[in-house]
């Protein structure tokens, strides 16, 4: 499997650190786990909408339609990952 994370290949990385040695019953379970696990991985990114993404970059919001609360949740993420959530009140068209 040519899956990269970072810099090194997942697969290969975890055999060459155990070259030279027969593997055990458990390298193999371990092993075949990071195959599915990259498996599933790879599988998943297939169904990202890169245009999706982009649309959601940024710092204003998509349209969208107020809910019968007149309220809308708002996410900020600071720049070191740090997430808030504020409800605020929307002001709506009369």
């Amino acid at each position: 499997m040519n899956f990269h994370i970072g810099d090194y290949q997942a697969c290969a990385k975890r055999l060459k650190d155990r070259k030279g040695r027969v593997l055990s019953a458990d390298d193999i379970t371990y092993y075949h786990r990071i195959v599915i696990a990259l498996h599933e991985t790879i599988r998943l990114m297939s169904e990202i909408d890169e245009k999706l993404i982009e649309a959601y970059r940024g710092t204003v919001s998509l349209p969208f339609k107020a809910g019968k609360h007149g309220r809308a949740a708002v996410k900020i993420v600071d720049d070191r990952g740090i997430e808030s959530l504020k409800i605020v009140e929307l002001e709506l068209a009369t």
